[in-house]
């Protein structure tokens, strides 16, 4: 900007006019004012008729070698930005007043107008990670209450995707590893062996039979549904039931996890083939199909206690 024209002007122009012949109410018929420039070459006229108090401020010390002209420049652009501010709670605001300076900062910032004001971008169908609409919408009404600009909800919503993404990380880990002992146990219980499928089965209808679904969600979020004990505990549970009637889907459902009846179907055949690896000695398969009528004969009778 380029500085203020001093050029014809009674409080920057040295005055060649005879001081006598002044009209009485300039500055220059003060007493203690000098009509003359000051050493940076701007008039300090105005400054020198301010009060002693007045002089010694340091926010006019800052103007004292400036014109009128930039001063005033500065007086504008200083209410500009008083007009603009933002004036924060003090503990001195009522209830009332807090929460309106409070509104009219958060509107300041940027925060939409109404709730359903922000919009949130759910996370791609391909990351697997669940999206409830309704708690979406239950998040825009506390982002609104708390202040909170679209960009800030935006990245609040990304950072609990990636939460998700790496809680499901974890779970798959600890499934893999819960299944894993399970079927081959893990040096203080016996595994499953063939019958894993079918335990497996048998402890979810357990859990199905006692626990309503919110119940089931919390036991996830805990990690125990992945704790190889706590699984075992279940069938166990299930096996009485079952004797009983009383589980779920009884003992006909478990075929489709591969029950009971597949497993007696898979034991017929290895065993009725008379020209089969399980009866031939010497065909190269013959251990493993041995190996396998077994694990077989003790998980049906581990699933049938009142066959043994």
């Amino acid at each position: 900007m380029a500085d203020p024209v001093t050029g014809q002007s009674a409080l920057s122009t040295p005055m060649t006019t005879p001081e006598a012949t002044l009209p009485p109410e300039t500055p220059a018929n003060l007493p203690g004012v000098s009509a003359q420039p000051s050493a940076s070459g701007a008039s300090s006229v105005w400054f020198e008729a301010l009060p002693e108090g007045l002089k010694a401020n340091p926010t006019l010390q800052n103007f004292k070698s400036k014109d009128v002209a930039a001063v005033a420049e500065s007086l504008v652009n200083a209410e500009k930005l008083i007009g603009g501010s933002l004036r924060l709670p003090t503990d001195k605001d009522t209830p009332e007043e807090r929460a309106a300076k409070m509104e009219k900062v958060f509107t300041q910032l940027g925060r939409p107008a109404k709730p359903d004001g922000y919009v949130i971008q759910q996370p791609s169908a391909d990351t697997g990670v669940p999206w409830n609409a309704q708690q979406a919408e239950s998040f825009k009404s506390v982002a609104h209450k708390i202040g909170l600009t679209q960009a800030q909800a935006q990245a609040l919503v990304e950072f609990d995707v990636q939460r998700a993404l790496a809680a499901q990380v974890d779970t798959a880990d600890a499934y893999r590893t819960c299944l894993e002992q399970l079927e081959h146990g893990d040096g203080t219980l016996s595994g499953w062996g063939a019958a894993t499928k079918t335990m497996l089965g048998l402890s979810r209808r357990t859990a199905a039979t006692y626990f309503d679904p919110d119940t089931l969600r919390q036991i996830e979020a805990t990690g125990l549904a992945n704790n190889p004990k706590f699984v075992r505990a279940l069938a166990s549970m299930g096996k009485e039931l079952m004797e009983e009637g009383l589980i779920v889907g009884g003992r006909d459902g478990m075929t489709d996890d591969g029950g009971i009846s597949g497993m007696q179907a898979e034991l017929e055949s290895l065993e009725k083939d008379s020209k089969s690896a399980y009866w031939d000695a010497r065909h190269p398969g013959h251990d493993a199909a041995v190996s396998k009528a077994e694990s077989l004969r003790r998980a049906l009778l581990e699933l049938t206690p009142t066959a043994r």
